[in-house]
């Protein structure tokens, strides 16, 4: 997977999600777990090429009149910590989950959301 979707997945899911919940939908707890755990299988994806030695490396180009890119750069430390954030938000996630189920949708998904 591509370190240009996993980036686009992280800031455009909460935005599918906060849609959701705007709505009313009861799918947007779905939809809050599978953002962190969809980032962690990705980011897991990418481990055999980190793992080998190499580092992921993409250019986006930002403004090219400017000479302007965006260098995403996945190295060993960066993957792990990237493994660390969206494992532990996915637990986060569950466990929120369960101790809200009892509080208003809207409370829920404003939080979740936060999260």
């Amino acid at each position: 997977m591509s370190l240009t979707v996993l980036l686009l997945s992280a800031l455009l899911g909460p935005l599918l999600y906060w849609g959701l919940a705007a709505a009313g939908n009861r799918l947007n707890s779905v939809v809050a777990l599978a953002l962190p755990v969809g980032l962690f299988a990705g980011f897991l994806s990418l481990w055999p090429t980190v793992s080998g030695g190499d580092t992921v490396h993409e250019l986006i180009s930002w403004a090219p009149s400017l000479g302007v890119t965006l260098d995403l750069r996945l190295d060993g430390f960066s993957l792990l910590f990237a493994l660390l954030i969206t494992g532990i938000g996915s637990l986060v996630t569950v466990y929120s989950a369960a101790v809200f189920a009892d509080t208003p949708l809207k409370t829920r998904s404003r939080f979740l959301l936060l999260l």
